[in-house]
Parts: C-alpha cells; sequence; structure tokens
C-alpha cells in the first residue's frame, strides 16, 4: 500500500497513522466549523491529539453557550419528549424552573470539559458523547442535548414531577 503525499505529510505533521486521519473530518465538519477557526487550530497544534482536545474543548464551551443563550431568551422549544411511554412533539416553555436547570446544565458542561483524546478513542467525557451530531450547528447539538435530557429525566419540564419524586 502507497501513501499519497497528502497522506505522508499528515501522519508525519500531526503524529499519527492514516487510519486516525479519519477523525479529522470532525474538525472540517459543520459543527467543527461552527466552533473553531480551523486554520488557526491546525496551525497552532502539533500533533492529532492537541488538535481533537481543542476541537472537543470548544464543542463543548460553544454547546453549554448556547444552551445558556437558549435560557436567557426564554424562547419555546418545539421538542420530541417521551410522556407516558410515548414519544410526542410538545412546545417547552422556558419558565424560571427550566432556566435554571439549562443553566446548570450548562454550568456542568463547563466543569466537566476535559476531553479524552488518545486517536481513535477520543470522547468528550460528558453528556455530549450520546448526542453530539457533527452535520449539525452547536445550536442545534444544544437543542439535542436538551432533549436527551429531558428524555432521561435529567431536566424536567414541570415542577411538580420533581415533588413526586422528592415525596417517593
Amino acid at each position: 500500500m502507497y501513501l499519497s503525499a497528502y497522506e505522508c505529510y499528515l501522519t508525519e505533521k500531526l503524529n499519527c497513522g492514516v487510519a486516525d486521519l479519519d477523525m479529522l473530518d470532525n474538525l472540517y465538519s459543520k459543527l467543527g466549523e461552527d466552533c473553531v477557526d480551523t486554520e488557526e487550530v491546525v496551525r497552532d497544534t502539533n500533533n492529532l491529539n492537541e488538535l481533537l482536545s481543542e476541537l472537543y474543548y470548544s464543542v463543548t464551551s460553544k454547546v453549554a453557550d448556547e444552551i445558556r443563550n437558549i435560557a436567557d431568551s426564554k424562547e419555546t422549544l418545539y421538542l420530541q419528549v417521551r410522556e407516558n411511554g410515548e414519544e410526542v412533539n410538545k412546545d417547552v416553555e422556558i419558565t424560571p424552573y427550566i432556566e435554571e436547570q439549562l443553566n446548570k446544565v450548562a454550568d456542568d458542561l463547563d466543569y466537566n470539559n476535559n476531553p479524552y483524546c488518545n486517536f481513535l478513542d477520543t470522547h468528550f467525557q460528558n453528556e455530549l458523547d450520546q448526542t453530539v451530531d457533527w452535520t449539525e450547528t452547536a445550536y442545534t447539538n444544544a437543542i439535542e442535548l436538551i432533549q436527551y435530557l429531558i428524555n432521561h429525566g435529567e431536566i424536567l419540564i414541570e415542577e411538580e414531577e420533581e415533588e413526586n419524586l422528592e415525596q417517593e
């Protein structure tokens, strides 16, 4: 198997194997380009682990910022949520109760923003590992994460639900 000049240069520059180069697609994805200046990241990093670490760190920060913006905007979200075991489309109004939970989620993302980058075993090490979609923007990923957290009971959309849980 012969490597192209492009592959030889990149594997040498990034100190990685040819198979590892597939992860560069994330840098040039819609989400990657929404969160980092790709030219700057490539220029300022010396290996693939550094590059991925910067990318994953930036994605987490940007999604956390988008969640805060959603909380602050008080916009109504149209989400697909589980109710009584079924997926239903629902308008979720950002009440002060939900705003508080969203800000906590954003703070948790910032606090747990220490990606693990080791070539093919790269993870956010936070909830984004469950929902990340590299073909979408940071805003869309924030909405997907909110929806995921609602469906897994980590964000409660009605105050009485929390009161019921506390009584059990």
